[in-house]
């Protein structure tokens, strides 16, 4: 979660962050149990990104639990005649370092569509520079039920 928050301040300096200034254990833990900011990261050490975090409110939005949700390819979240697409523009946001106000069709594990919109992807960063992967940040309370 640190690595979320250090690279999300970095990127994008003018949003609110993510965690407060000095997070705590405490802080982490309230992002975990967020019911209204969905908060996910997914990992580029496999050939496929894999989800490596989560919080309560994606586990919720994606139709999930922790053990399902982790460890599962992420392109499982787009419809399979969109997931070149979806590779398409985690290559441009791997680049470019981020993309903010995006809107695009995800779907649950159960299969359910949705529609989060003013989205925020952005790229994960090592303490060494490295890109590990990337997070998506939007909020509940703007997702369009399909």
């Amino acid at each position: 979660v640190r690595l979320i928050d250090a690279s999300f301040r970095r990127l994008m300096p003018g949003r609110k962050p993510i965690l407060p200034n000095s997070p705590t254990v405490e802080d982490a833990r309230a992002l975990a149990m967020d019911t209204e900011r969905v908060v996910i990261s997914h990992a580029f050490e496999h050939p496929e990104p894999r989800y490596n975090y989560v919080n309560s409110a994606g586990l919720d939005i994606f139709e999930s639990v922790w053990e399902e949700f982790l460890e599962m390819p992420s392109s499982r979240s787009a419809e399979p005649q969109l997931r070149s697409d979806r590779e398409k523009f985690i290559m441009e946001v791997k680049e470019n370092g981020f993309a903010e106000g995006f809107s695009v069709v995800r779907i649950s594990l159960k299969g359910r569509r949705f529609r989060p919109h003013d989205a925020c992807l952005w790229n994960i960063t090592n303490d060494d520079g490295d890109i590990t992967g990337q997070a998506v940040l939007f909020l509940r309370s703007k997702v369009e039920l399909l």
